[in-house]
């Protein structure tokens, strides 16, 4: 009898230790899933929209210093082919954006390639597909600023750091039309 009613004490602790634990358990999912759920609605704002004033950020060179990008010439347009290097999507937009590239040299338009990933693999993945454009890396928070959903993306900015249009994905004829009709055009 007294072995017994051991087993059953064992038991009764065992079982607060237990319900304890799945308590603290579900308390901390309960914090996780706040979290998260703030995290995403912050994110969840979607790309980039048209009339959208962006963020100054700072650009990366491939040497690992560090220069103030500023939206500071009216008349200018900014062109940013934002990409990953390993990204194959990307890699498959190579073509549309060196053609962009190709037929904008003489307009007042400043492209650049905007790596998600450290300076190094950016400036190897530069050499390695021969990427005409100037290309530099960005610190972690410049996705967050320019809501940055996922590679590639293509963002037309107005000098006056005005968000003109976005484009998420590959690019197809008609849009990389439309970019250079964009970027060509006097009036923005």
């Amino acid at each position: 009898m007294e072995g017994l009613k051991r087993k059953w004490n064992w038991l009764q602790v065992s079982s607060v230790v237990i319900i304890a634990l799945l308590t603290l358990e579900v308390i901390l999912l309960m914090t996780q899933n706040r979290q998260l759920r703030e995290t995403c609605a912050v994110s969840s704002g979607g790309i980039m929209k048209s009339g959208e004033q962006v963020q100054e950020f700072d650009m990366i060179s491939f040497d690992n210093a560090i220069h103030p990008f500023k939206y500071s010439d009216r008349a200018k347009q900014y062109l940013f082919f934002i990409l990953s290097p390993g990204c194959s999507y990307c890699e498959n937009n190579l073509v549309q954006w060196n053609m962009i590239f190709a037929s904008s040299r003489n307009r007042n338009v400043d492209i650049f390639g905007i790596s998600l990933s450290p300076a190094e693999i950016a400036a190897s993945y530069v050499t390695e597909k021969n990427i005409p454009f100037n290309t530099v890396a960005v610190d972690s928070s410049f996705a967050r600023k320019y809501k940055v959903v996922g590679t590639p993306q293509t963002m037309l900015i107005n000098g006056d750091g005005t968000v003109q249009q976005v484009w998420v994905g590959e690019l197809n004829e008609n849009q990389t039309n439309e970019i250079r009709e964009l970027i060509s055009s006097e009036t923005r």
